[in-house]
């Protein structure tokens, strides 16, 4: 794996078969897929890359969340927009700039709704993320950041995974 992913942290409510329900942290409502099994209130993580998040509406989005765009960052083939969720979770949401004269979806300060689905968000253990994050004597909020050694966080707060897969 080498990319950037979201993290959203939550307690799961319920699991039907690889279906998980998880309030989030806010008092929002995500499902997302797991092959674990978990129980009842058990602190978890949700996965979700930015390319698998949206700001443009379609029908069946499984999830969709207000928040207000913090940062717009064009980058070519793509735009980035940074937005704070419900229980200040931050999301980076990758859209790609499919006409040449594509112009932003939304600007710093619009309110927006994320979309994403089911299938590409996974569920991580939060004692597992909490124990690498222990041993390396760093703070919860970093860690995924040291989840290998080829990891960072951005100074925006944005988790970055650089993990190569053999």
């Amino acid at each position: 794996f080498i990319g950037e992913t979201n993290l959203l942290e939550g307690k799961v409510i319920h699991q039907r078969g690889r279906q998980v329900e998880v309030l989030l942290t806010g008092g929002l409502t995500a499902y997302a897929e797991s092959d674990q099994p978990l129980v009842s209130g058990q602190p978890v993580f949700i996965a979700v890359r930015p390319e698998k998040m949206g700001l443009r509406p379609y029908e069946g989005a499984q999830n969709v969340y207000a928040g207000r765009v913090e940062d717009v960052v064009y980058i070519g083939t793509d735009t980035h927009y940074a937005v704070r969720l419900p229980g200040d979770q931050r999301v980076r949401v990758r859209e790609q700039n499919d006409d040449p004269f594509s112009r932003p979806l939304a600007n710093v300060g619009d309110e927006v709704k994320v979309y994403f689905d089911q299938a590409p968000a996974r569920v991580l253990l939060a004692r597992l993320l909490r124990r690498r994050a222990s041993s390396a004597h760093i703070a919860p909020s970093r860690i995924w950041a040291n989840l290998n050694s080829n990891s960072a966080t951005a100074p925006n707060g944005l988790i970055i995974a650089k993990r190569a897969s053999v």
